[in-house]
């Protein structure tokens, strides 16, 4: 604060026309390259300026390249360039420069940083942005100081990854996304038989290239759970778009792949549109009838792309199953009973049981309502085998009625299994082919048949293409 308090001041002072500010950010023990903005008339490198540190002691620094006093401090100083060949915190703060016979002074702010520091964060000069699997070259920001007046050279060049011990050359033939992130180069310079660095950092941002850019499932929703029935026939879609044709959308049960083979109890049918944008994919996985070892399995839609691969998993979770039969009946007498029997058998009362009743009643001046609730936590096969009374037990007349259960029949969706949408097929000229269409449904009013474009083809096999039904 006491560094941005002084620098106000001084751009306020008497007789001094501020030019422009900039900060400059070097990193503590290497070379720090401060010049001062040419303009108009002064645009000549060797032209005359003064510099001015501002630092803890201020000093004037004017064309003392031979200086010893410039040498043991190890500022080295020609015209617009001003090199510290080892920056420490000691040469941080604000440094000006103005050219001779003119009112105009230029502002620069050193600030010199530790690798912990918080400030090594703005040593990134440049970003570059690449491509998945082309190929990509860095170039990090150069300082482009001709130092032929101090005769320094530069001896070698090196760039790397954080976190990476090994140096790259900045060159990559078939960028990858992993290849993203902070690159430091290094720029090493030989000076009076001592060697002093230079650090410049550039950002790599690896994007998918044109063909991979888009690859994302979306729908269903990732630890998605799926309220089904035993018995049933079950189609989940899995819905995905991509850029890339080679991208691939599948089922996995655990860590085994879903076949496609319609045959089999679990299967998954593949389907594709492809637009002029993105390929919109289906992999809709098929329970022909659910059983007990599919809830306890997990399935995952897996999206194998040559960007990214992304997954969801979902899993099946039992309807609630519950049945409740309500047996009613009307009495004159308050001491005559209702209840349930399961063949000859009493049902009893206790609610945790399987199968239960409760009895409730409703006493007015006419006549006792009474009902009997038969529950079924779960039906089970020996439920369906079994037949269950409601009985009144009176001491005038007893009353019973027996009923049993009967399961539903599966609702099975109707989805067409084969062949694929928009699927090509490799035919010889004057050659007989047959290709099946598949379907599954549960109702017996479905209709299966084939369009040639608008028209609807016939079954009548003396002409040249007709269809043939079956089921």
């Amino acid at each position: 604060m006491k560094g941005k308090i002084l620098l106000v001041l001084l751009l306020f002072w008497p007789g001094v026309c501020p030019l422009s500010f900039q900060e400059v950010h070097v990193k503590s023990g290497e070379m720090a390259v401060l010049q001062c903005p040419s303009y108009r008339e002064y645009s000549d490198g060797d032209a005359e300026v003064f510099w001015t540190s501002h630092t803890v002691d201020e000093m004037k620094l004017f064309n003392m390249s031979t200086s010893a006093e410039q040498r043991q401090m190890g500022v080295l100083v020609h015209g617009r360039i001003l090199v510290i060949l080892r920056a420490s915190v000691n040469h941080q703060g604000n440094y000006s420069c103005s050219f001779r016979n003119s009112s105009r002074r230029s502002w620069i702010n050193l600030r010199v940083y530790t690798v912990e520091s918080k400030e090594s964060g703005k040593m990134i000069q440049d970003s570059k942005t690449c491509y998945t699997d082309k190929s990509c070259t860095l170039y990090c920001h150069d300082e482009n100081i001709l130092f032929d007046t101090w005769n320094i050279t530069r001896n070698s060049t090196t760039c790397h990854k954080e976190g990476e011990p090994s140096p790259k050359d900045g060159y990559f033939s078939s960028v990858k996304k992993e290849d993203s992130g902070i690159y430091t180069c290094t720029w090493s310079y030989l000076y009076d038989g001592q060697i002093y660095n230079m650090t410049s950092m550039v950002k790599l941002d690896v994007q998918p290239s044109e063909i991979t850019k888009k690859a994302v499932i979306i729908s269903p929703e990732n630890s998605q759970e799926f309220d089904v029935d035993l018995d049933s026939t079950v189609v989940i879609d899995c819905k995905a778009v991509t850029s890339s044709d080679t991208d691939d959308l599948f089922w996995l049960s655990g860590d085994s792949f879903v076949e496609t083979n319609s045959t089999l109890p679990v299967f998954y049918n593949y389907t594709w549109v492809n637009s002029t944008e993105e390929i919109s994919m289906t992999a809709s996985l098929v329970f022909r009838q659910v059983s007990e070892e599919d809830l306890s399995k997990n399935y995952t839609c897996k999206l194998q792309s040559d960007y990214e691969t992304s997954f969801v998993t979902i899993t099946l979770k039992q309807n609630d199953s519950t049945v409740v039969i309500d047996c009613k009946a009307v009495t004159s007498s308050d001491t005559d009973d209702l209840f349930w029997l399961s063949g000859d058998s009493f049902v009893e009362t206790n609610s945790t049981l399987p199968v239960f009743y409760n009895y409730t009643w409703v006493n007015s001046t006419e006549e006792i309502s009474m009902t009997a609730s038969l529950v079924f936590r779960q039906v089970s096969e020996e439920d369906l085998s079994n037949n269950y009374t409601c009985k009144l037990q009176s001491d005038y007349e007893t009353s019973f009625v027996t009923i049993t259960l009967k399961q539903n029949e599966p609702f099975i969706p109707p989805v067409i299994i084969l062949p694929k949408n928009k699927q090509e097929f490799e035919v010889d000229l004057d050659s007989t082919v047959v290709i099946d269409c598949k379907a599954v449904t549960s109702s017996d009013i479905d209709d299966l048949f084939w369009l040639s474009g608008d028209s609807f083809v016939e079954t009548n096999s003396t002409l040249p293409v007709f269809y043939n039904y079956t089921w």
